[in-house]
């Protein structure tokens, strides 16, 4: 053998060595897990755009807690001798992270689309309470405390459908329960008030009825006051002939008990007195009988039995007058109709024409299907 020859032999012999020592070296070397970190940071970015840390908050927690943690693994390899580098740790800590994102990402998408979905139907009924209220109660004179109820409510309610249309759903949960919460209950208290204030409807409609018939047999003029409905039928020779709209006292739901409880009295009555412009500051006025029999035997009942004050006086000087047509009820218990039915009404009455004021001439049920409400 030569001794060229045996050079390359040390030659190859040295860079296969050199080749295998490359190798091992590089073997040697870990690769940072980079596009790991790269998925599991878009992961994370997607659940938190989708609002994972309000509907999923656990796991979105893991998630970012793994990803730290894989985070500062990384860190620390780095710090050391590049053979030494290990990144075991980092690459489960960052597949653990990107797990949570996704499974946080998919939990807040079906939680937040149920809770649209149940916020949606929340809002829908609501706003049908509201309407019903609205149509029907806001006739009541409910005490002031349940109208503030009710109208907070209704202020809840838009501002929470407001919230609603920009996506933002975990924040009107707690609204709309206090919306609920006093828009409802501000229902059920109108609502116990009418079935109690009906309860004498049968009464109503058998005093209506006597009136008419009255009518009828004298073949004269007599007339009903429905307070629900805000109306005076006059009838004559026992038909219906003119219907006029009419505004009554404040507190109109119920008896007049007492002087200055702002009611409108119900009962049968009849004309004692007309008035002219010159006797009124009402245009023109038709004095009622007030108080009859039957409401001075209940007042001297209320004052016994401790319900009236002994101070507390009855009242008089119901009347039916003019000066109506302000679209609300105004009076302190009389009957106002407008100026110009008034002229009509005045010249048809004489003193001693029946008067009968009812509750209504319509059951509960029946009211309550005309606003789209049913009634057992």
């Amino acid at each position: 053998m030569t001794k060229n020859t045996k050079r390359l032999i040390y030659l190859a012999a040295f860079l296969l060595f050199l080749t295998l020592s490359i190798l091992w070296i590089l073997h040697r070397i870990q690769e940072p897990p980079i596009t790991d970190f790269q998925s599991a940071r878009q992961a994370i970015t997607k659940a938190r755009k989708n609002n994972a840390e309000l509907y999923s908050k656990i796991e979105f927690e893991l998630s970012e807690q793994c990803y730290d943690s894989a985070m500062s693994y990384w860190r620390s390899q780095n710090e050391r001798f590049i053979l030494n580098r290990d990144y075991s740790y980092s690459k489960v800590y960052i597949k653990q992270s990107r797990t949570h994102a996704e499974k946080a990402n998919a939990n807040a998408l079906k939680i937040r689309m149920d809770l649209k979905e149940r916020l949606n139907f929340q809002i829908k009924d609501l706003k049908e309470q509201v309407s019903k209220y609205q149509a029907i109660f806001s006739k009541l004179p409910v005490p002031s405390e349940i109208v503030s109820k009710n109208s907070k409510g209704q202020l809840l309610l838009f501002e929470a459908e407001s919230t609603y249309t920009r996506g933002r759903y975990k924040e009107i949960e707690n609204q709309l329960i206090i919306a609920e919460e006093d828009i409802k209950n501000s229902y059920k208290f109108a609502t116990k008030l009418l079935d109690e204030y009906f309860e004498q409807y049968p009464s109503w409609v058998k005093q209506a009825e006597q009136t008419r018939i009255k009518s009828e047999k004298s073949k004269s003029y007599a007339l009903v006051i429905d307070k629900f409905s805000r109306e005076c039928y006059v009838y004559y020779k026992g038909d219906i002939k003119y219907i006029f709209d009419v505004e009554l006292g404040k507190n109109w739901l119920g008896n007049k008990n007492y002087s200055g409880d702002q009611a409108t009295p119900e009962g049968m009555y009849h004309i004692v007195k007309k008035k002219l412009p010159n006797k009124t500051k009402y245009y023109k006025a038709l004095l009622l009988n007030y108080p009859n029999d039957d409401d001075k035997q209940r007042f001297t009942i209320g004052k016994n039995n401790g319900t009236l004050q002994s101070s507390t006086k009855i009242g008089n000087l119901i009347e039916i007058h003019g000066e109506g047509g302000k679209g609300i009820d105004w009076t302190q218990g009389c009957v106002a109709l407008h100026n110009k039915d008034m002229d009509v009404l005045f010249k048809l009455v004489d003193e001693d024409t029946p008067v009968t004021i009812v509750g209504s001439l319509k059951s509960l049920k029946e009211i309550m299907q005309e606003y789209g409400q049913q009634k057992d």
